[in-house]
C-alpha cells in the first residue's frame, strides 16, 4: 500500500471494498456522514473501479489501494513479522491473480471474497502501527444512531481497555427445552481498536490465522489465544449493537429500540442482504449525496 497520510489522524473509520460492493458503500456512507464522521473515513479500494468511484466522494487521503495490481505492481504489502508468513504469501499471489483476471471479489466465498476477507487485518496493522485508533466497518452494516458517544463511554468505565467488539451469537430454545447457541463469538463487522500492544497482537494472530476457516473464525480464535494473555477487551452493550440473525428476525424496531448499528449478516449473497434491509427500509442507496468537505470545495470551487 503506498504511504500513509501525514500527519496521522488519531481516529480513523476503515472500511475496504470493491467495485461490486459499491451500492453499499452508499448505503453505509450516508448516515455517517450525517453524524459529521465522513472526514474520518479511509477507504481501502480492491480495484480500479473501487478506487475511482470513491474518490468522488472522498479526498484524496482518505482513498487508498489495496489488493489490486497497477501496471504489474502488485499494491498489497503484509508488513511486519507476518510479511514472509505462507498465509500472507497466498494472499499477496492470490490477488495478483485476480486483478489479471479482473476479479473484484464480488461472489461470496470466490478466491476475490477470501482475499478481500482476508486482507483485513493487514490493513488494520498498518494505522494501529502508525498510531491510529481504528474502527473496522463491514459496508453491509448500517449505522440508526452515532455510535461514538458509547463507544468513548464505554473507554472510560473500563480505564485500559484495549479492544471493543459486538456479539454475533444467539440462543434458541427448542420445544423440548434444549438451548443451542448459534454464532461463532464476536463479530468481525464492528471493531473498535485502540493502538496497544495487545491489540497490535491480536490482529498479527488474526492475520497469521486468516487461512484457517473464515475470516471471523480466525479473529475469533485470536481472541481466544490472546485473552490467555491478558489481553483487555470489552463487549459493547447488545441492544445497541445487536446481531443481525436477532435484529432482523424478531422486527428489531420494536425489540431493539436503542439499536445503534445493525448488520444484514447470517445471510448469503448481495441480492439477500439487500432485500433484508429494503425489507426494513434500510436500503437507500441512490439517496446519498454525501462527499468529503475538501471533494466539495474542489468540486464547487
Amino acid at each position: 500500500m503506498p504511504a500513509l497520510p501525514s500527519p496521522p489522524r488519531r481516529f480513523i473509520i476503515l472500511v475496504s471494498l470493491s467495485a461490486a460492493y459499491y451500492d453499499f458503500f452508499l448505503n453505509w456512507l450516508q448516515p455517517v456522514c450525517g453524524f459529521g464522521l465522513v472526514t474520518h473515513v479511509m477507504a481501502i479500494a480492491e480495484d480500479a473501479l473501487a478506487f475511482q468511484m470513491l474518490r468522488k466522494h472522498l479526498a484524496d487521503h482518505q482513498v487508498q489501494r489495496g489488493l489490486y495490481s497497477s501496471q504489474g505492481q502488485a499494491f498489497f504489502s503484509c508488513g511486519g513479522a507476518s510479511a514472509h508468513s505462507p498465509v500472507c504469501q497466498q494472499l499477496g499471489s492470490a490477488a495478483l491473480s485476480n486483478s489479471k483476471q479482473g476479479s473484484t471479489g464480488g461472489e461470496y466465498n470466490s478466491t476475490g471474497f477470501r482475499v478481500m476477507m482476508g486482507s483485513r487485518p493487514h490493513y488494520i496493522l498498518r494505522y494501529l502501527r502508525a498510531g491510529h485508533e481504528v474502527l473496522f466497518s463491514d459496508l453491509d452494516t448500517v449505522w440508526l444512531g452515532n455510535p461514538m458517544a458509547l463507544i468513548r463511554l464505554s473507554l472510560e468505565k473500563s480505564t485500559g481497555t484495549e479492544l471493543l467488539v459486538v456479539a454475533d451469537t444467539m440462543k434458541v430454545t427448542h420445544a423440548n427445552g434444549t438451548v443451542d447457541v448459534l454464532g461463532t463469538g464476536f463479530c468481525g463487522c464492528f471493531i473498535f481498536f485502540r493502538p496497544t500492544a495487545g491489540s497490535l497482537q491480536l490482529v498479527e494472530q488474526w492475520a497469521e490465522r486468516t487461512g484457517v476457516g473464515t475470516n471471523q473464525v480466525a479473529f475469533n480464535g485470536a481472541i481466544r489465544q490472546m485473552r490467555g494473555q491478558g489481553l483487555r477487551l470489552r463487549q459493547l452493550p447488545r441492544l445497541s449493537f445487536p446481531p443481525g440473525v436477532q435484529y432482523f428476525a424478531n422486527e428489531g424496531k420494536v425489540h431493539f429500540p436503542r439499536a445503534l448499528v445493525v448488520h444484514a449478516n447470517w445471510v448469503v449473497g448481495s441480492n439477500v442482504k439487500i432485500e433484508r434491509l429494503r425489507g426494513a427500509e434500510l436500503w437507500h442507496p441512490t439517496e446519498n449525496r454525501c462527499v468529503s468537505s475538501s471533494v466539495a470545495s474542489a468540486q464547487h470551487p
